[in-house]
């Protein structure tokens, strides 16, 4: 709680005790005469005001990957991915391209102190088992989705790091036709599936405990790691469009 929040609950504690609680007293802010419960009602909205401007001022940041798999689509790339920090895209990769891109100007920078960002990147793109839907077979031996046809399978993961406290979280969830598939929980390092058709791909991620700490490590350290380094070089963008505090 904040020194300023604390002064005034203290202050409004000290008016409501005193031994004139029940008189008209000054108000705390020395506007007119106000009787105790319109003091009890302006504390509050004072104390509210405070909060909400506490709260205002915390900003979370995140630093997430969304890839898409498309079969069907001949108008559309087999695979795409995009990374965004703080909802602001800074690369973009597609399968027929074969090539991870800058979308900032500040990302110029950060690759010219890392020189194999690109070249990483771009094996890191191409490396990703694209999440179409002979992949999505692959996720559980018994799954009963339909491949034929036109499809889209969607996977996410990044991570989030709240600047005030400095906790963070991470994410990883995959999605069918717009439907959630199985997500990671952190927490319990275990994974949940929504549908059925994702219960055996859940019992089986949920026996691989040495993935699932390699994903918690990465989520809460790795990957917040580069999301400190991308707000570094991207802050004064960011701070044009109101993301970095």
């Amino acid at each position: 709680m904040s020194i300023q929040l604390k002064e005034i609950l203290h202050k409004c504690s000290v008016d409501r005790a005193g031994p004139h609680a029940g008189e008209g007293r000054t108000h705390i802010l020395g506007v007119g005469r106000v009787t105790r419960w319109g003091r009890a009602l302006t504390c509050l909205s004072v104390c509210l005001s405070v909060c909400l401007s506490v709260c205002l001022s915390t900003v979370i940041h995140s630093l997430r990957y969304f890839s898409t798999g498309s079969s069907g689509l001949s108008s559309f790339p087999e695979f795409v991915a995009v990374g965004m920090v703080d909802e602001v895209q800074f690369v973009h990769y597609d399968s027929v391209s074969e090539r991870a891109v800058p979308k900032q100007e500040w990302m110029d920078q950060l690759t010219t102190e890392d020189r194999d960002y690109w070249a990483r990147n771009t094996g890191r793109f191409q490396g990703t088992p694209r999440p179409t839907y002979r992949q999505t077979h692959n996720l559980s031996l018994s799954l009963s989705l339909s491949l034929s046809g036109a499809h889209v399978f969607q996977w996410m993961y990044g991570c989030e790091w709240d600047d005030e406290d400095d906790t963070t979280d991470g994410h990883e969830q995959y999605a069918y036709d717009g439907e959630d598939f199985i997500a990671f929980d952190l927490k319990t390092m275990t994974w949940v599936a929504p549908v059925r058709q994702a219960v055996p791909s859940k019992l089986r991620l949920d026996q691989d405990r040495a993935g699932n700490q390699y994903k918690k490590n990465y989520y809460t350290k790795e990957c917040v790691d580069w999301l400190k380094k991308h707000l570094a070089y991207g802050k004064s963008t960011m701070q044009r469009t109101g993301r970095v505090t």
